[in-house]
C-alpha cells in the first residue's frame, strides 16, 4: 500500500505543476472528464483506492493520524461524487473556470505541495 500512496502522490504532484503551468488546458480536461459518465465512475474508483490504500497505509507513514485522516476524507469525497451529479460538478468547474489565472495557479501549487507531502509522509 505504501508504494501506492506514493505513486497518487506523485500524480498529484505531477497534475499540481502542470496546472500552474498551465492551469487553462487542466480546467479543460476536467471539463471534459466530467461531462462523461464513464470518467465519472472512474474518478469516483480512483478517490475510493487513493483514500483506501491511504487509511490502509497510514500507520506506516511518518505522520499516521494527518494520513488516516486525509484518507477518510478522500473515501468521503468519493462517496460524494455521486451525490453531488454531474450538473453541480459542472457547476463547479465552470466557477473555476472564471477564477484569475493567478488563484488557479496558486491552488494548483498548494495541490503539488500535498503531493509532496504524500511523498514525504511515505518515504
Amino acid at each position: 500500500m505504501d508504494l501506492l500512496v506514493i505513486v497518487f502522490g506523485i500524480l498529484i504532484l505531477s497534475v499540481g505543476i502542470w496546472g500552474a503551468a498551465q492551469p487553462q488546458p487542466l480546467l479543460s480536461m476536467a471539463d471534459r472528464i466530467w461531462s462523461n459518465r464513464s470518467a465519472i465512475l472512474a474518478a469516483v474508483l480512483l478517490r475510493l483506492l487513493f483514500g483506501l490504500a491511504m487509511v490502509l497505509a497510514a500507520y506506516q507513514s511518518r505522520y499516521p493520524q494527518v494520513i488516516l485522516s486525509l484518507g477518510v476524507l478522500m473515501i468521503v469525497a468519493a462517496l460524494a461524487i455521486p451525490v453531488l451529479g454531474t450538473e453541480r460538478i459542472g457547476a463547479m468547474i465552470d466557477w473555476w473556470k472564471n477564477r484569475p489565472a493567478i488563484v488557479l495557479r496558486l491552488w494548483a501549487a498548494a495541490a503539488a505541495l500535498f503531493g509532496v507531502f504524500v511523498i514525504h509522509a511515505m518515504v
